[in-house]
Protein backbone atom coordinates (compact mmCIF):
# COMPACT_ATOMS: atom_id res chain seq x y z
CA UNK A 1 0.00 0.00 0.00
CA UNK A 2 1.25 3.46 -0.84
CA UNK A 3 2.27 5.57 2.14
CA UNK A 4 0.51 8.65 0.74
CA UNK A 5 -2.99 7.15 0.44
CA UNK A 6 -5.53 9.98 0.42
CA UNK A 7 -8.24 9.74 3.04
CA UNK A 8 -11.75 9.19 1.65
CA UNK A 9 -13.66 12.44 2.42
CA UNK A 10 -16.65 12.33 4.73
CA UNK A 11 -19.16 13.25 2.00
CA UNK A 12 -18.02 10.32 -0.12
CA UNK A 13 -18.06 7.97 2.87
CA UNK A 14 -21.68 8.97 3.50
CA UNK A 15 -22.67 8.17 -0.08
CA UNK A 16 -20.94 4.80 0.09
CA UNK A 17 -22.89 3.97 3.27
CA UNK A 18 -26.16 4.93 1.58
CA UNK A 19 -25.37 3.10 -1.68
CA UNK A 20 -25.89 6.29 -3.70
CA UNK A 21 -22.97 6.07 -6.12
CA UNK A 22 -22.89 4.72 -9.67
CA UNK A 23 -21.33 1.27 -9.97
CA UNK A 24 -17.91 2.46 -11.20
CA UNK A 25 -17.68 5.18 -8.54
CA UNK A 26 -18.80 2.77 -5.81
CA UNK A 27 -16.11 0.25 -6.72
CA UNK A 28 -13.48 2.98 -6.78
CA UNK A 29 -14.60 4.36 -3.40
CA UNK A 30 -14.55 0.90 -1.81
CA UNK A 31 -11.08 0.28 -3.21
CA UNK A 32 -9.89 3.54 -1.65
CA UNK A 33 -11.44 2.55 1.69
CA UNK A 34 -9.67 -0.81 1.61
CA UNK A 35 -6.35 0.95 0.96
CA UNK A 36 -6.93 3.61 3.62
CA UNK A 37 -5.76 2.50 7.10
CA UNK A 38 -8.92 2.15 9.14
CA UNK A 39 -11.10 3.10 6.18
CA UNK A 40 -13.52 0.20 6.46
CA UNK A 41 -13.77 0.74 10.21
CA UNK A 42 -14.78 4.38 9.48
CA UNK A 43 -17.57 3.11 7.26
CA UNK A 44 -18.85 0.72 9.93
CA UNK A 45 -18.68 3.48 12.57
CA UNK A 46 -20.78 5.73 10.35
CA UNK A 47 -23.41 3.02 9.96
CA UNK A 48 -23.44 2.45 13.72
CA UNK A 49 -23.95 6.18 14.26
CA UNK A 50 -26.92 6.17 11.89
CA UNK A 51 -28.52 3.27 13.76
CA UNK A 52 -27.87 4.84 17.16
CA UNK A 53 -29.78 7.95 16.08
CA UNK A 54 -32.62 5.74 14.88
CA UNK A 55 -32.70 3.87 18.21
CA UNK A 56 -32.88 7.17 20.10
CA UNK A 57 -35.48 8.70 17.80
CA UNK A 58 -37.49 5.82 16.20
CA UNK A 59 -38.58 6.87 12.73
CA UNK A 60 -42.21 5.80 13.00
CA UNK A 61 -42.75 7.63 16.29
CA UNK A 62 -40.99 10.80 15.11
CA UNK A 63 -42.93 11.04 11.87
CA UNK A 64 -46.23 10.47 13.66
CA UNK A 65 -45.39 13.16 16.24
CA UNK A 66 -44.65 15.67 13.51
CA UNK A 67 -47.82 14.78 11.63
CA UNK A 68 -49.89 15.34 14.78
CA UNK A 69 -48.20 18.69 15.34
CA UNK A 70 -48.79 19.79 11.74
CA UNK A 71 -52.49 18.93 12.08
CA UNK A 72 -52.69 20.81 15.37
CA UNK A 73 -51.07 23.92 13.92
CA UNK A 74 -53.35 23.81 10.90
CA UNK A 75 -56.50 23.30 12.98
CA UNK A 76 -55.80 25.85 15.70
CA UNK A 77 -54.10 28.65 13.84
CA UNK A 78 -54.52 27.99 10.14
CA UNK A 79 -51.82 27.62 7.55
CA UNK A 80 -51.41 31.36 6.98
CA UNK A 81 -50.77 32.02 10.66
CA UNK A 82 -48.24 29.19 10.76
CA UNK A 83 -46.45 30.82 7.82
CA UNK A 84 -46.36 34.19 9.61
CA UNK A 85 -44.65 32.50 12.56
CA UNK A 86 -41.73 31.86 10.28
CA UNK A 87 -42.61 28.89 8.01
CA UNK A 88 -44.12 25.61 9.09
CA UNK A 89 -40.89 23.86 10.15
CA UNK A 90 -39.85 26.79 12.32
CA UNK A 91 -43.32 26.89 13.87
CA UNK A 92 -42.96 23.24 14.81
CA UNK A 93 -39.67 23.83 16.57
CA UNK A 94 -40.78 26.99 18.38
CA UNK A 95 -44.23 25.92 19.56
CA UNK A 96 -43.93 22.16 20.01
CA UNK A 97 -43.45 20.31 23.28
CA UNK A 98 -39.89 19.11 23.85
CA UNK A 99 -40.40 15.60 22.46
CA UNK A 100 -41.93 16.91 19.24
CA UNK A 101 -39.24 19.59 18.94
CA UNK A 102 -36.59 16.90 19.09
CA UNK A 103 -38.48 14.91 16.48
CA UNK A 104 -38.62 17.91 14.17
CA UNK A 105 -34.93 18.57 14.73
CA UNK A 106 -34.14 15.02 13.68
CA UNK A 107 -36.18 15.25 10.48
CA UNK A 108 -35.31 18.79 9.43
CA UNK A 109 -31.82 19.26 10.84
CA UNK A 110 -30.04 15.92 11.26
CA UNK A 111 -29.53 15.31 7.56
CA UNK A 112 -26.64 13.96 5.57
CA UNK A 113 -23.68 16.34 5.14
CA UNK A 114 -23.82 18.62 2.12
CA UNK A 115 -22.74 16.64 -0.90
CA UNK A 116 -20.95 17.90 -4.00
CA UNK A 117 -22.88 17.64 -7.27
CA UNK A 118 -23.26 14.09 -8.51
CA UNK A 119 -21.05 13.00 -11.43
CA UNK A 120 -22.53 13.19 -14.90
CA UNK A 121 -24.74 10.19 -15.56
CA UNK A 122 -25.27 9.48 -11.86
CA UNK A 123 -28.97 10.30 -11.98
CA UNK A 124 -30.87 12.79 -9.81
CA UNK A 125 -29.45 13.76 -6.45
CA UNK A 126 -31.25 12.01 -3.57
CA UNK A 127 -31.73 13.75 -0.23
CA UNK A 128 -31.93 11.32 2.69
CA UNK A 129 -32.62 11.94 6.37
CA UNK A 130 -29.79 10.65 8.51
CA UNK A 131 -30.86 7.77 10.76
CA UNK A 132 -33.91 6.71 8.74
CA UNK A 133 -32.27 3.51 7.55
CA UNK A 134 -33.31 -0.15 7.56
CA UNK A 135 -31.84 -1.87 10.60
CA UNK A 136 -31.79 -5.09 12.55
CA UNK A 137 -32.44 -5.86 16.23
CA UNK A 138 -31.17 -8.93 18.11
CA UNK A 139 -32.83 -10.15 21.31
CA UNK A 140 -31.80 -12.90 23.72
CA UNK A 141 -34.69 -14.98 25.04
CA UNK A 142 -34.53 -16.68 28.43
CA UNK A 143 -37.09 -18.49 30.54
CA UNK A 144 -37.99 -15.29 32.37
CA UNK A 145 -37.14 -12.35 30.12
CA UNK A 146 -36.05 -10.98 26.77
CA UNK A 147 -33.16 -8.53 26.44
CA UNK A 148 -31.93 -6.60 23.45
CA UNK A 149 -28.30 -7.16 22.47
CA UNK A 150 -26.52 -4.15 21.02
CA UNK A 151 -23.32 -4.23 18.97
CA UNK A 152 -20.46 -5.78 20.91
CA UNK A 153 -22.74 -7.49 23.45
CA UNK A 154 -21.51 -10.80 24.84
CA UNK A 155 -23.27 -14.02 23.86
CA UNK A 156 -22.71 -17.73 24.51
CA UNK A 157 -23.29 -21.01 22.76
CA UNK A 158 -26.93 -22.17 23.10
CA UNK A 159 -28.22 -18.62 23.62
CA UNK A 160 -31.63 -18.40 21.96
CA UNK A 161 -31.81 -15.29 19.78
CA UNK A 162 -34.79 -13.60 18.19
CA UNK A 163 -34.06 -11.38 15.19
CA UNK A 164 -36.34 -8.57 14.05
CA UNK A 165 -36.04 -5.81 11.49
CA UNK A 166 -37.31 -2.33 10.74
CA UNK A 167 -37.68 -1.89 6.97
CA UNK A 168 -37.74 1.95 7.11
CA UNK A 169 -39.26 2.09 3.65
CA UNK A 170 -37.23 -0.69 2.01
CA UNK A 171 -39.35 -3.14 0.01
CA UNK A 172 -37.24 -6.32 -0.12
CA UNK A 173 -34.64 -7.82 2.15
CA UNK A 174 -32.61 -10.71 3.50
CA UNK A 175 -31.10 -11.51 6.91
CA UNK A 176 -27.97 -13.63 7.22
CA UNK A 177 -25.09 -14.21 9.62
CA UNK A 178 -21.39 -15.09 9.60
CA UNK A 179 -19.71 -16.78 12.58
CA UNK A 180 -16.17 -17.23 13.85
CA UNK A 181 -15.72 -20.42 11.84
CA UNK A 182 -16.59 -18.64 8.61
CA UNK A 183 -19.97 -20.35 8.28
CA UNK A 184 -22.74 -18.34 6.62
CA UNK A 185 -26.39 -18.86 7.62
CA UNK A 186 -29.46 -17.47 5.86
CA UNK A 187 -32.19 -16.54 8.36
CA UNK A 188 -34.63 -14.77 6.03
CA UNK A 189 -36.10 -15.58 3.57
CA UNK A 190 -36.38 -19.36 3.89
CA UNK A 191 -34.75 -19.95 0.50
CA UNK A 192 -31.93 -18.12 -1.36
CA UNK A 193 -33.85 -18.21 -4.63
CA UNK A 194 -35.12 -14.63 -4.18
CA UNK A 195 -35.37 -11.83 -1.65
CA UNK A 196 -38.60 -11.56 0.32
CA UNK A 197 -41.00 -8.65 0.61
CA UNK A 198 -40.55 -6.77 3.89
CA UNK A 199 -43.27 -5.68 6.29
CA UNK A 200 -43.81 -1.93 6.55
CA UNK A 201 -45.45 -2.11 10.00
CA UNK A 202 -42.59 -1.06 12.27
CA UNK A 203 -40.39 -3.64 13.98
CA UNK A 204 -41.08 -7.12 12.58
CA UNK A 205 -39.73 -10.33 14.18
CA UNK A 206 -38.59 -13.23 12.02
CA UNK A 207 -40.72 -16.35 12.19
CA UNK A 208 -38.12 -18.49 13.97
CA UNK A 209 -35.66 -17.95 16.81
CA UNK A 210 -31.99 -18.90 16.32
CA UNK A 211 -29.81 -20.86 18.74
CA UNK A 212 -26.12 -19.97 18.74
CA UNK A 213 -23.71 -22.86 18.23
CA UNK A 214 -20.21 -23.16 19.71
CA UNK A 215 -18.40 -21.33 16.88
CA UNK A 216 -15.75 -19.19 18.61
CA UNK A 217 -15.09 -15.47 18.50
CA UNK A 218 -18.19 -13.73 17.21
CA UNK A 219 -21.48 -13.87 15.32
CA UNK A 220 -22.26 -11.07 12.87
CA UNK A 221 -25.80 -10.54 11.56
CA UNK A 222 -26.46 -8.66 8.30
CA UNK A 223 -29.65 -7.04 7.05
CA UNK A 224 -29.52 -6.38 3.28
CA UNK A 225 -32.34 -4.40 1.67
CA UNK A 226 -33.41 -2.98 -1.68
CA UNK A 227 -36.26 -1.27 -3.45
CA UNK A 228 -36.36 -4.14 -5.95
CA UNK A 229 -36.10 -7.95 -5.67
CA UNK A 230 -32.45 -9.06 -5.68
CA UNK A 231 -30.32 -12.20 -5.87
CA UNK A 232 -29.96 -13.52 -2.31
CA UNK A 233 -27.64 -16.30 -3.48
CA UNK A 234 -25.19 -13.67 -4.75
CA UNK A 235 -25.30 -11.89 -1.38
CA UNK A 236 -24.53 -15.20 0.37
CA UNK A 237 -21.52 -15.67 -1.91
CA UNK A 238 -20.24 -12.21 -0.94
CA UNK A 239 -20.73 -13.13 2.72
CA UNK A 240 -18.64 -16.28 2.22
CA UNK A 241 -15.94 -14.23 0.53
CA UNK A 242 -15.92 -11.78 3.45
CA UNK A 243 -15.86 -14.65 5.96
CA UNK A 244 -12.61 -15.89 4.42
CA UNK A 245 -10.84 -12.66 5.40
CA UNK A 246 -10.20 -12.85 9.15
CA UNK A 247 -8.99 -9.26 9.40
CA UNK A 248 -12.10 -7.81 7.71
CA UNK A 249 -15.01 -10.07 8.59
CA UNK A 250 -15.92 -8.22 11.80
CA UNK A 251 -15.97 -4.68 10.37
CA UNK A 252 -15.98 -4.60 6.56
CA UNK A 253 -19.24 -4.31 4.62
CA UNK A 254 -20.42 -6.92 2.18
CA UNK A 255 -19.29 -6.12 -1.35
CA UNK A 256 -22.82 -6.13 -2.73
CA UNK A 257 -24.08 -4.48 -5.90
CA UNK A 258 -25.22 -0.89 -6.15
CA UNK A 259 -28.83 -0.45 -5.06
CA UNK A 260 -28.48 -2.72 -2.04
CA UNK A 261 -28.14 -1.27 1.46
CA UNK A 262 -26.86 -3.11 4.49
CA UNK A 263 -26.48 -2.89 8.25
CA UNK A 264 -25.01 -5.35 10.74
CA UNK A 265 -24.83 -6.29 14.40
CA UNK A 266 -21.77 -8.09 15.82
CA UNK A 267 -22.00 -10.19 19.01
CA UNK A 268 -18.86 -11.28 20.84
CA UNK A 269 -18.88 -14.99 21.71
CA UNK A 270 -17.58 -15.91 25.17
CA UNK A 271 -17.05 -19.27 26.81
CA UNK A 272 -19.95 -20.57 28.96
Amino acid sequence: MSGNTTKVPDWLLERVALGELPLHDMKDARRRLREEPGGEARLETLRESDLEILRTYPADAMVESIRRRVKAVSAEEGFEKAKRRGRLAKGLLVGAPLAVAIAAAVVFVVASPALPPAPMGAGPEVTRVKGLAPHLFVYRKTANATERLDRGAKARARDLLQLSYVAAGAKYGAVLSVDGRGDVTLHFPGSPTSSAALSSHGETPLDHAYELDDAPGFERFFFVTSEQPFDVAAVLEEARALASSRDKVRVAPLDVTVGLRQSSVVLEKVQP
